[in-house]
Order: C-alpha cells, then sequence, then structure tokens
C-alpha cells in the first residue's frame, strides 16, 4: 500500500509567535506523533517569510487522515489550544497525497530540506506530463547526491 503524506502551511504573522511556536511543539505536533499510522512530524519556518510555517507528516497511508485515533484530535474535535492559534492564522496549505514513487521508499530522516513542487495540469496533457515526470524527470533528480 502507498505511503500517505500530509502538509499544512500557516502565516501566523497575526498571532503571537511564542504561543505559536509552543502550541506546535508542545501540543499539536505530539498529539500528531501518538496517533497509529503517523511516521516523521517535521516542522520548517520560511528562511524569506519567518512568520510562515510549513509542516510535513509522513503517514503508513494517507486512509490514517480518516482513522478514529486522528479524526479523535482533528477536524472538529480540535483541543480549545488549537482552535484559539489556527483562528489567528491564516491556512495557506492542506495537501493529503499518496506516494508514487520511488517505491516504499521512506523520507531520510533529518534531510535538512523540502522542496514542494506543485503544478497544475490540464486534463489532455495529464497522461504526457505523467509520464514525463515519472520516467525522465524523477529519475533525472533521483541521480544527485541526496536526493530522494
Amino acid at each position: 500500500m502507498a505511503k500517505g503524506l500530509l502538509i499544512a502551511a500557516f502565516d501566523f504573522s497575526t498571532a503571537h509567535a511564542d504561543e505559536f511556536h509552543d502550541w506546535y511543539d508542545l501540543e499539536h505536533l505530539p498529539e500528531r506523533k501518538a496517533v497509529p499510522g503517523f511516521g516523521a512530524c517535521e516542522r520548517w519556518i520560511g528562511d524569506e517569510k519567518p512568520n510562515y510555517s510549513v509542516a510535513t507528516y509522513d503517514l503508513d497511508t494517507v486512509g490514517v487522515l480518516r482513522s478514529q485515533a486522528y479524526e479523535a484530535i482533528a477536524y472538529a474535535n480540535l483541543s480549545p489550544w488549537s482552535k484559539r492559534v489556527t483562528a489567528k492564522c491564516t491556512r495557506l496549505l492542506r495537501f493529503e497525497g499518496s506516494q508514487i514513487g520511488p517505491g516504499p521508499t521512506a523520507a531520510p530522516a533529518g534531510a535538512g530540506g523540502f522542496l514542494l513542487n506543485a503544478m497544475n495540469v490540464a486534463p489532455e496533457v495529464e497522461a504526457d506530463f505523467n509520464a514525463w515526470y515519472n520516467e525522465e524527470h524523477v529519475p533525472m533528480l533521483l541521480r544527485y547526491n541526496g536526493a530522494v
């Protein structure tokens, strides 16, 4: 079964930065790490925009996000602290996806960086795009030291 990924990004410039960081580190991440099926949970802060936070969550499968354990701490069941902090932030992105390559390989621990490339592809060229991406582009990237 394909591994899953959850990415969430916030602009917390209208929140209290100290509270945002405390909430993320002391409640939000520990809650998710305790959910069966969550793997590495990492948080990234923007170099150019330090009030932008991106979190990546490796999942056994994307189905973990519909599990009873996750639903107990997410969606309508957020804690009062989560509701207060997130209400002060602007959500920039929430992405749920299933890994299609390179096989069942897990992301390396302590990668030191994360590149997210998102694009829209017209339906009439999607098959050609996917073939190029999977057969040429990703194999080319994998030839570089440290790329996964």
